[in-house]
């Protein structure tokens, strides 16, 4: 929360400085705007322009500048053009701000700390009710220009052998540094489920854990030049086995986002060589998107003037994950969820790329075959193997799942429940 002493001093600087909040083309916008935020511009000791996403997705530049005593700026989000000021302060490289509206109100608040050319925050409304992660990066150049929001993630097919054994891995970089995927071992003919972290830009630690989710090995290592990662293999028995993985194909990650005053939404999905699947995703992507708006604006409706209490409360996000991909098939699934609804829901996608379609199950069974049932019997038999098994609540939580959710991977089909 913020300290009342601070809102009765920042109240009074308000009243003090008028705000030039209109958008201008010119590179000097921000730091002129900055400027006027200090008594004595003369006196300032640095000013520095960023650029940074919120939550790894919505696209921001924030200009900051240092006067020895207080620390002010500028954000605005590069899709709306909402502007808002920052007022605060750095001791040593930990910052402190708060961010105010174009009425002077209070907004929301950030800390965080300076490392080199890069800024880590965290933000959170007037109430701590809603966090949000900002990462900024040091620009010199003051360009506005927006960039896609997929920019800064990917997903890369790679080969490589482990302990002699041909691995395939489909590993694809979310957020600002999470990893997620699928690794195939050839001889073993079983995939397994990928998760870990970009440390540092280019060092990896991944796991490798089966369908019950009981570790196999882990992946430590660095990703050289977008080519290859160089690693060493670790298994769960302590041996190790050094690695090298190739990129045999990088696909795009497409994105849709926007944020303003009171609401927020994005959505990341895959987009290959391959027209139909692309406009197929799309299309998806586009009736939630409206979906958003909609939602968006029935909350705006009759609050014409904005309210601090409302920042950011109207919210939605949904996300691809690729489990399998090769020049005939791709498979994953979509995750969605918002604040209206308060619900996670999930829709795999299964494409055959020769077909121009989606795979159902019943293009994969025989006509007659009763494969709801087999499914509950292949499950009902392997289910006991499972490391939460033995824990009541669980059994109940899947007793009532319809595994409607099915995944093609190289060893055949993967069916789950949301949050598997």
């Amino acid at each position: 929360m913020i300290p009342k002493c601070m809102k009765r001093f920042l109240g009074f600087v308000f009243f003090l400085v008028s705000f030039s909040f209109c958008i201008n083309a010119q590179n000097s916008f921000a730091e002129k705007t900055v400027n006027s935020f200090f008594p004595k511009a003369k006196k300032i000791e640095w000013l520095e322009h960023y650029k940074g996403r919120i939550d790894g997705t919505h696209q921001i530049a924030v200009t900051l500048a240092y006067d020895g005593k207080s620390l002010k700026g500028l954000l605005i989000y590069l899709k709306s053009k909402e502007l808002f000021r920052l007022d605060g302060v750095l001791k040593g490289n930990e910052l402190t701000m708060l961010e105010v509206d174009e009425n002077g109100t209070i907004t929301g608040q950030m800390e965080g700390y300076v490392e080199g050319k890069n800024i880590e925050l965290s933000w959170s409304n007037i109430d701590d009710r809603i966090g949000k992660s900002v990462f900024l990066t040091q620009n010199p150049k003051t360009e506005r220009l927006e960039t896609s929001c997929g920019k800064n993630k990917w997903i890369r097919v790679y080969k490589g052998i482990i302990f002699g054994e041909k691995v395939d891995l489909v590993l694809q970089k979310y957020n600002q540094n999470q990893l997620k995927g699928t690794a195939y071992f050839e001889n073993e003919n079983k995939s397994y489920d990928l998760s870990g972290e970009v440390y540092d830009h280019d060092d990896v630690k991944i796991q490798f854990k089966d369908d019950k989710k009981q570790l196999k090995g882990e992946l430590e290592g660095i990703i050289k030049n977008e080519s290859s990662i160089s690693a060493n293999f670790f298994s769960n028995k302590g041996q190790r086995s050094p690695t090298l993985f190739m990129v045999e194909e990088t696909l795009e990650v497409d994105c849709i986002e926007y944020a303003d005053y009171t609401s927020s939404y994005d959505i990341t999905f895959p987009k290959v060589l391959h027209k139909s699947f692309n406009q197929w995703m799309e299309n998806m992507a586009d009736f939630w998107e409206k979906d958003c708006q909609q939602h968006a604006f029935e909350a705006g409706r009759g609050n014409a003037s904005k309210d601090p209490k409302l920042r950011s409360s109207i919210q939605a996000s949904a996300w691809s994950e690729v489990d399998f991909y090769d020049e005939n098939f791709i498979s994953g699934f979509l995750t969605f969820e918002n604040t209206w609804t308060d619900e996670v829901t999930e829709k795999s996608f299964n494409y055959d790329f020769r077909a121009s379609s989606e795979i159902g199950l019943d293009d994969i069974f025989k006509e007659g075959f009763d494969y709801q049932s087999f499914v509950f019997e292949y499950l009902d038999r392997e289910i006991d193997r499972h490391q939460l098994y033995h824990d009541y609540e669980f059994r109940k939580w899947l007793s009532k799942q319809d595994f409607s959710i099915f995944l093609i991977h190289k060893d055949g089909l993967a069916f789950c429940t949301s949050f598997s």
